[in-house]
């Protein structure tokens, strides 16, 4: 990707956009549809806000994703993420694939390797999409609508069912799936990549997502008089997310509007009155997002191509005797650098202890293991030794190199916002580049989960 195409995006946004209110407006002239009124344009704004609603139910999944991984974002940052990875799932050919490349991209400040929080989100949306689709058919067929139609509508209903339910049951195995990918692309997807079936926050927003997204479509297709309903709205809108997914179009163009003209006119309407509001759909649907999340930095990411520059932390720190410690002294070396907020406090006297027990298998796998607190020299001495720790404990007093890996800054203490250490977990590579990190880490488990996944 590059400033070219980032130009061509914006043009072909543009450009799309004025043909569908073009060609929509002519349309309007020779369908027999209900004169628009100032009614009919503030259902089509309210249409318009649950569309850009829909999208926010979207980013706080993205966020439940991220938390589960030991990260946070706020929800402000992810709903942009989720505008950013609407923008590229619609403008770009085959953008579905890209839309957890550009979500992870839009929280890089705060969190990196955020892909795998946004592989989960979209894959249980599709998975609920899925079930949703054949849900509606096989109730449709049931009712015997559209007539003549039964059996082929059951098939679909119960294939779409069927794999809904197999897409759903996978994304609660990504940490499975991921541990077994190759490691450059695992290394991508980062430490959001884990097992963390969806509790009923996440199908609430899951659903409630779905459901919005439906109701966007029976609230304008209804305001132009076409009355669907509730399992002719949920398949309709399900055929033609999953027509625009065939392609390799920016969004589908054509192929979801031809799947749902082709579904409304299963049921009964004719094509002459339902490409226009189809049309209008589309704009709502579409394109609207589609701008929104260009506002909300998307140019910026097609013109960066997505890329994070890695980061190189440099530092000389006292260790717990006073000697001076240099990051070039592990040059060719793995090693894991943790940061914990205080010696001798109860957590991290638990992470610090777990590291220690698991520290032959670190050393065995070619990692090196260092700990890192804004404790003076002194106390850390106490610390190592009290507990028996072998390796060493730097002193990051002025929190200079917490401030390169963003670990220090506000945070919750016993209800009260305070600024400190951000308990955190960085594995560099021989180079001297982070190649994974662990923010905001919950001490049960965290070096268990590293060690399985570092070294298997």
């Amino acid at each position: 990707m590059s400033f070219n195409l980032a130009r061509k995006v914006g043009v072909f946004a543009g450009v799309g956009l004025v043909v569908y209110v073009v060609a929509a407006a002519l349309l309007f002239d020779r369908a027999e549809l209900p004169p628009v009124g100032a009614v009919v344009f503030l259902v089509l704004i309210a249409a318009a806000v649950v569309q850009l609603l829909a999208l926010w139910f979207f980013g706080e999944l993205f966020r439940q994703g991220i938390a589960g991984g030991g990260g946070s974002v706020t929800s402000g940052n992810a709903y942009r993420a989720a505008l950013m990875g609407a923008t590229v799932a619609r403008l770009l050919p085959a953008g579905g694939a890209a839309t957890p490349v550009a979500m992870a991209w839009a929280v890089r400040r705060e969190v990196r390797g955020a892909g795998g929080a946004a592989v989960r989100a979209t894959v249980l949306n599709y998975g609920a999409l899925l079930i949703a689709t054949g849900v509606a058919m096989s109730v449709l067929a049931f009712l015997n609508r559209p007539v003549g139609w039964e059996a082929s509508i059951t098939v679909m209903g119960a294939v779409a069912l069927g794999v809904g339910v197999v897409v759903m049951g996978g994304a609660t195995r990504l940490g499975w799936l991921g541990s077994r990918l190759p490691g450059w692309l695992r290394r991508r997807l980062g430490q959001t990549m884990v097992d963390f079936p969806p509790d009923w926050r996440a199908q609430w927003l899951v659903w409630g997502r779905l459901l919005l997204e439906i109701a966007v479509l029976w609230m304008v297709l209804a305001s132009f008089g076409i009355d669907l309903g509730p399992a002719q709205a949920a398949a309709a809108f399900g055929i033609s997310q999953l027509a625009a997914g065939i392609p390799g179009t920016p969004g589908g163009l054509g192929f979801a509007e031809a799947g749902l003209v082709g579904a409304l006119a299963l049921f009964g309407f004719v094509p002459a009155v339902t490409i226009a509001p189809v049309l209008v759909f589309r704009i709502v649907s579409y394109w609207l997002p589609a701008g929104a999340g260009l506002a909300a930095g998307s140019i910026a990411f097609l013109r960066t191509g997505g890329t994070v520059p890695p980061m190189s932390p440099s530092f000389t720190l006292p260790d717990q005797d006073g000697n001076p410690v240099a990051s070039d002294s592990y040059a060719g070396k793995h090693l894991v650098l943790f940061f914990y907020p205080k010696a001798m406090t109860p957590g991290c006297t638990i992470e610090a202890a777990d590291f220690r027990d698991s520290y032959d298998e670190f050393l065995a796998g070619g990692y090196e293991i260092v700990g890192i607190s804004p404790d003076p020299p002194e106390d850390n001495a106490r610390f190592r030794q009290e507990h028996g720790l072998q390796f060493p404990l730097l002193s990051d007093e002025d929190h200079s190199l917490a401030d390169q890996l963003g670990a220090w800054g506000k945070k919750k203490l016993y209800g009260k916002e305070v600024e400190g250490i951000i308990r955190s977990t960085f594995v560099m590579d021989p180079d001297g580049n982070v190649e994974r990190e662990c923010r905001n880490v919950r001490v049960a488990g965290h070096v268990d989960r590293l060690k399985r996944d570092l070294i298997g």
